[in-house]
């Protein structure tokens, strides 16, 4: 029987790890090898600007402008292309969540479980169990990430990013104790 457990060893303060800039593609890249992001991937900021209407627009910034996202951390609306199609993305509210980046490595434990009677054949097994670990060793934390859609803005019912920072937020506010009666309900249970 081969059991799999998980650990996540946390560092006692997480600001001590580094700060990473994450960008969470609609693609696959079939690579875990550090890459020039900086380099090669330059989104631009989109900022909003009024049309002849007085309507707001959004626009990209003129081609001379710098390219660097730190340098607007105000907008959370940026533009980008990957391999030649065009990209949309935005900073999620991540609702007071943290996110970290691990780096996993895999092992495998012999269990000292020798001798173990099945019940149902009334046989005594003998074969070693073993156990998988998985470890997820935090390396930074990630600030600010952008999450990127072809075409348009990343929505909560396209992006499986979005969607789980929904749930977690969902989750936690259907499991916080509830702290206040509100005066309406209680005067309605008093009459």
């Amino acid at each position: 029987m081969n059991a799999l457990t998980m650990t996540i060893p946390l560092p006692a303060d997480l600001n001590a790890l580094p700060e990473a800039k994450v960008h969470w593609l609609p693609c696959t890249i079939h690579s875990d090898q550090e890459a020039s992001v900086d380099k090669y991937f330059l989104p631009q900021p989109v900022s909003p600007s009024l049309n002849d209407a007085g309507e707001t627009t959004e626009t990209a910034p003129a081609s001379g402008e710098a390219p660097s996202i730190a340098l607007k951390a105000e907008s959370t609306h940026f533009r980008a292309s990957f391999r030649g199609r065009r990209l949309e993305g935005q900073v999620p509210n991540m609702h007071d969540f943290s996110a970290l980046l691990v780096e996993t490595s895999e092992g495998v434990d012999q269990d000292q479980s020798e001798g173990e009677v099945d019940d149902s054949k009334m046989e005594l097994d003998t074969t070693q169990h073993a156990t998988s670990t998985l470890r997820l060793t935090p390396v930074a934390r990630v600030v600010e990430p952008i999450v990127w859609d072809h075409d348009q803005l990343p929505l909560v019912h396209t992006s499986a990013v979005l969607k789980g920072l929904e749930w977690a937020w969902l989750s936690s506010a259907v499991h916080q104790p509830v702290s206040q009666v509100d005066d309406g309900a209680e005067s309605a249970l008093d009459g």
